[in-house]
């Protein structure tokens, strides 16, 4: 049974995802298997290692790290998401933590050698992520690693999401833009005296995938790219962007999406 302590974020954008978010955006196993063979490659820790996942979601990744790892601990904002991992995967035995990343993180001081997140840290502020790490990291050898779906820059899934930030910036709405918290991220570990080292894309991949499907998943989430907004803005800004998409991509309408799967480790050794 999950641990569960105070929480203040509103996290009824992953319960309400938790049911489907594997079949919705999840990783294949062999991609998995990738991702986590990748994750001790890069650490260059042996098995009796421990490892802290935050934003550990479904456990796709967690059930195969606890597997690795001599010590696993993953934690979740999303109780619903939690209760997946126990649903999906038998993890009667793995520690799991349901809590605020916001705040304290459920982890004794400087007892984590690897602190890993998958598409999760950017919903933590900056700062307040590097003072945790600080903290609970083993202070002779450490390592984070941050793991993201990225699109090319040009990519058609790149553009409508940079045409959906313009459109809710002129709404005086602040998206939330997870390539931009990694370079501050990056750009904070290194001021406390870290080594950012070169990210790894674990594999790429094609899957098909139209813009009226990202409109349609993006109108199914309580907000939209991380704001909070009433249901009459954010439905005029989905019809300003079906109609920008069709006056945009013309005859030419997108039918493939490619992603990549990208790594991106902070050595916290020389800190």
């Amino acid at each position: 049974m999950a641990t569960t302590i105070s929480m203040s974020i509103n996290h009824a954008l992953y319960d309400q995802q938790a049911p489907v978010f594997d079949q919705r955006v999840g990783l294949t196993q062999p991609r998995c298997e990738q991702i986590v063979t990748a994750i001790e490659q890069l650490s260059g820790f042996e098995r009796q290692a421990t490892l802290v996942e935050m934003g550990c979601g479904t456990g796709e990744l967690g059930s195969l790290l606890a597997a690795r790892f001599a010590d696993y601990i993953g934690i979740d904002l999303s109780l619903a998401m939690l209760k997946q991992t126990k649903v999906h995967h038998q993890a009667q035995n793995i520690p799991l933590v349901q809590a605020d990343g916001s705040k304290t993180w459920p982890v004794a001081d400087h007892q984590a050698d690897i602190i890993f997140s998958s598409r999760a840290i950017h919903w933590i502020n900056s700062v307040h992520t590097v003072y945790e790490i600080v903290r609970i990291a083993n202070k002779a050898n450490a390592m984070f690693i941050i793991g993201r779906v990225e699109r090319s820059r040009d990519s058609w899934e790149a553009q409508l999401r940079q045409q959906c930030h313009q459109l809710l910036k002129h709404e005086g709405l602040t998206p939330l833009n997870g390539g931009q918290h990694l370079k501050q991220l990056c750009n904070q570990f290194r001021e406390c005296g870290a080594e950012i080292l070169p990210s790894q894309t674990v594999y790429h991949w094609h899957q098909p995938r139209t813009y009226q499907q990202s409109l349609e998943d993006w109108a199914d989430k309580p907000g939209l790219a991380g704001t909070t907004l009433s249901q009459a803005a954010k439905q005029k800004i989905l019809t300003s962007l079906n109609k920008w998409a069709i006056e945009h991509f013309g005859s030419h309408l997108p039918t493939q999406a490619e992603r990549h799967y990208v790594l991106y480790p902070i050595n916290l050794r020389s800190r």
